[in-house]
Parts: structure tokens; sequence; C-alpha cells
């Protein structure tokens, strides 16, 4: 199963460096270092650090767990990854905090599954949005993510610790 997760580290990590951004792997996401962060990617863009988190699945659903999703929130990562089988990797940032029902009409959200551990599963579906916990979280794919850090747009959707 580790490999499956590294292997598409590894995809996420060339395809970046492909399009000229800095990015680097995190051997074990940070485990075996208590120096390096505990993320699986790390994007340098100018003096900041953008750290991620990413998940790869075969299956239907991938699941963020709830500690990832407060990392996020608090600032502690910048985005969250996600992959399907033979399927372009999608991110995930930190739109707004607070969801008000104006987000809905904007565009379609993923469907989402939360359980008693507040768990986010998002399934192989193609939205923009995801509303969990009254957050609103932007679904972008690679090439927007790319064309966001390019443009350093990434600054109005992270908060750096």
């Amino acid at each position: 199963m580790y490999r499956i997760g590294r292997r598409f580290e590894l995809q996420v990590v060339r395809r970046l460096r492909k399009y000229g951004i800095d990015a680097k792997r995190v051997p074990l996401s940070g485990r075996l270092n208590p120096l390096l962060p505990r993320c699986d990617i790390i994007i340098k863009l100018n003096d900041k650090e953008l750290k991620g988190q990413l998940k790869y699945s075969r299956g239907k659903y991938v699941v963020f767990e709830e500690k990832e999703i407060k990392q996020l929130e608090n600032g502690e990562i910048q985005f969250l990854c996600f992959g399907f089988y033979k399927k372009e990797p999608k991110f995930i940032l930190l739109e707004s905090e607070e969801f008000t029902s104006q987000h809905i009409y904007r565009n379609t959200l993923y469907k989402f599954k939360e359980g008693e551990n507040l768990n986010l599963s998002i399934y192989d579906y193609n939205a923009n949005y995801i509303v969990f916990n009254k957050m609103l979280l932007k679904v972008v794919d690679f090439n927007t993510f790319v064309n966001i850090l390019k443009n350093k747009q990434i600054a109005q959707f992270c908060r750096y610790k």
C-alpha cells in the first residue's frame, strides 16, 4: 500500500518540476526526522514553503482524516491533493472558513460522507467545491493549481504558519 502512495507523490513532484515549480517529496511524511515537517510534499515558492498531504486510491473514494483537515484549517499545511486510478490529480485549497449559502449556487459540490470522527471521504465525482464542517474547500485540477502557483495567487487560499 505504501508503494502506491509513494509512487503518486513522486508523480506529482515530477509533474510540478516539469512546469518549473520547485517541489520535493518528504520521505515517510517526516516521521523519520523530527526536523522535517509532517507533510508529503513541499513546494518552494519565492521565500515561502507550501506543504501538502496527498492521497491516492484505486477504489471509488479517498479519505482525509480529521487531523489533516485541521492542519489545513490552521495553516500547518496549505493544500491537500488526491488522485484516482488513471485520472488527473486534484488539489483542495481552503477558500473560506465560514460557508454561506451563496456558495452553493456558484458551482456543484463534491458529494462527501461525514463520519462520526469527521473524516472527509471524497468520491470520484467532478465538482469545484466541497462543504465540510462549515468550511468551503475549493477543488482545482492540476493545470489550474500550476497556474495559481505561477501567478502567485496561492496566498488568497493559504494561511502560512
